[in-house]
């Protein structure tokens, strides 16, 4: 869907997602979504932080 590369928390990604609404076209298909709001540490590649949420 959307990938963004700017700095940031996994809570202002979530937040982008929803206020974006780039889930809006699966819900409209009665599917029940997980959404996924990831921080990565760029010098260690890995995953630092995330938040999650469910739609539908």
């Amino acid at each position: 869907m959307g990938y963004q590369h700017p700095t940031g928390s996994a809570a202002e990604a979530l937040a982008q997602i929803e206020s974006r609404a780039y889930f809006a076209p699966y819900l409209a298909k009665g599917k029940r979504l997980h959404l996924l709001g990831v921080n990565f540490e760029m010098e260690s590649r890995s995953v630092t932080e995330w938040q999650a949420a469910q739609r539908g």
